[in-house]
């Protein structure tokens, strides 16, 4: 059969799984070469960046089906099907059907609706896909870079979770360092005082950023005495930055804006991933792409 489009390529991934069995990327990549049948020329299509196509879109459909909840991670890059992917696939139900599904769950159950528009609608193929006609070839490119980005981000949480907590106070050091606030150090782990990082902010060291790190469920938000222990922490330091991956509780947000002597920041899981992806920590740039457009002012001087 002919290189499957994306759009089919999510039913398709499902399909892979349905021996029950937990699978790689790379065995299922290496499967489906067998399963759909393709030949040499199509295994060796590949994107700009250099991936072949099939992989590419593959490996989007392993990510689109965990973060719907069809796959599960059971191990670092290892992958099995979930109860509700196994109903999917006694639905039966493929193509955009199936993607529009897919992108319904993941727009309902994202804890923090991370890039995601609450005001718009999933399109229903069923209804008629004006939406995708409708838009400039520009806008097209944005949707495809929100869509990129969503699950990148999705992606990039999976992963500190998945890394000791230990990881991930050394990543908030360095992105803080990035950033551009100074020369950070993680402190040590059996006598931080509830410090977990401090930042040198200048440099004779007489100004410092505390920070504190709390790995969290994003279902797990951080409460008020968290904070006040954080606060008290600081003891004679007047900055201080507190980093979740989860969210923080009405409270707790009230503890830190009536501190009177510190002045303490607070940065929820989703700031933290666009932080992340905007400063390049823990991503790397696959490809970039130019858009030009008509120098009008270089004709109107050749005029």
């Amino acid at each position: 059969m002919p290189l499957p489009t994306q759009t089919d390529a999510f039913y398709i991934t499902l399909e892979m799984f349905s021996d029950g069995l937990p699978h790689t990327r790379k065995e299922i990549f290496n499967k489906a070469v067998d399963t759909v049948s393709l030949s040499d020329e199509e295994t060796k299509e590949r994107t700009k960046s250099g991936t072949p196509i099939y992989e590419s879109r593959l490996g989007w459909g392993i990510s689109y089906l965990e973060r719907a909840g069809m796959l599960k991670k059971v191990r670092r890059g290892v992958y099995e099907i979930t109860p509700r992917g196994e109903q999917a696939l006694q639905d039966g139900v493929d193509g955009k059907e199936f993607l529009y599904k897919l992108n319904a769950i993941i727009d309902e159950e994202n804890p923090w609706n991370i890039g995601a528009d609450t005001k718009k609608e999933p399109t229903n193929p069923a209804q008629g896909e004006t939406r995708h006609d409708e838009r400039s070839p520009q806008e097209a490119i944005e949707q495809a870079i929100s869509s990129l980005n969503d699950s990148l981000a999705s992606e990039l949480l999976s992963m500190i979770l998945d890394h000791d907590p230990y990881v991930f106070e050394e990543i908030v050091v360095k992105l803080l360092e990035v950033m551009g606030y100074g020369v950070g150090e993680v402190t040590s782990k059996s006598n931080d005082g509830g410090i977990d990082g401090i930042i040198t902010a200048d440099p004779l060291g007489f100004e410092a950023i505390y920070t504190q790190a709390k790995r969290y469920n994003p279902s797990n938000k951080v409460g008020a005495p968290e904070i006040q222990g954080f606060i008290g922490a600081l003891r004679n330091a007047n900055k201080g930055v507190f980093i979740t991956t989860s969210s923080f509780q009405p409270a707790a947000i009230e503890v830190a804006n009536s501190c009177l002597y510190a002045k303490i920041k607070l940065i929820d899981g989703e700031e933290l991933i666009n932080l992340m992806i905007k400063y390049n920590v823990g991503v790397t740039v696959e490809d970039t792409y130019e858009i030009k457009r008509i120098d009008l002012d270089f004709f109107d001087e050749l005029s």
